[in-house]
């Protein structure tokens, strides 16, 4: 009796064993990683050809020309700002700028033949690059900081400055005109850069002075557009000056 007792024991035994055995194993599975829903990403264009290269001495006539045409074009809250902090700017920096202007020349000059024709038409077109009005919003916004930043500089270090704000003034145009949108993956918020639309008409002869700004255009110093549009409008008519966009 004894041995059919561990008889049984042991079948039961290996009835246990061979149960467990044939049981599947359980193996945690790890999800992979949520892959993130593209982002539509605005790649910054280049600076735009005609702020591009430039001699330290353009770059800085460059930058001058740029906040002339903001103290002269903009308007709204902002406006006797700009005016106020332009005319303080010439001021501070009156010897730099006379120099870099005539470094301008001297460079036109080197180049021969009527170098007078060709250094007026360069900073005319100049002046009428930062004059379209589509890109105005952006450009007055950039002109504010730049000078307001422009207030802390001592005499001498107004190059530097140029060389790291001329891109700031550009960037509305250079969005403007060349607006690059691209997909790419981004697991945050990607913020988009300003972006215009398509430059319009703009007629603004250049100063031949650095003579300070009253707030409005003058006729003596600037023909200005017989309306310049307000902070934020757009102009309806559409055109743009290859001279202007030419690499």
């Amino acid at each position: 009796m004894l041995r059919v007792s561990q008889a049984i024991t042991a079948i039961a035994a290996i009835a246990t064993v061979a149960g467990c055995a044939s049981r599947p194993k359980e193996v945690a599975v790890v999800a992979p990683p949520a892959v993130p829903a593209p982002v539509p990403v605005y790649v910054t264009p280049p600076i735009t050809p005609i702020n591009r290269g430039l001699t330290q001495a353009a770059t800085v006539w460059h930058m001058r020309v740029a906040l002339n045409v903001a103290a002269l074009a903009c308007r709204g809250a902002q406006e006797a700002v700009i005016v106020q902090r332009y005319n303080a700017m010439l001021a501070t920096h009156k010897t730099t700028l006379a120099g870099a202007e005539s470094q301008l020349e001297a460079q036109f000059r080197a180049g021969g033949g009527d170098w007078q024709d060709r250094y007026d038409d360069a900073m005319t077109k100049l002046y009428n690059f930062f004059s379209q009005a589509q890109a105005r919003e952006g450009f007055c916004t950039a002109a504010v900081a730049t000078l307001t930043e422009a207030e802390r500089l001592q005499p001498g270090e107004l190059p530097a400055f140029a060389n790291a704000v001329l891109p700031t003034l550009d960037a509305p145009f250079a969005e403007m005109l060349a607006p690059r949108p691209v997909i790419a993956l981004s697991s945050s918020p990607v913020a988009v850069p300003f972006a215009g639309g398509v430059p319009a008409a703009s007629a603004v002869a250049a100063p031949d002075t650095n003579r300070p700004v009253s707030g409005a255009p003058s006729a003596t110093a600037v023909r200005a557009p017989a309306s310049i549009p307000a902070v934020g409008t757009r102009a309806p008519r559409i055109e743009v000056d290859p001279a202007v966009l030419q690499d």
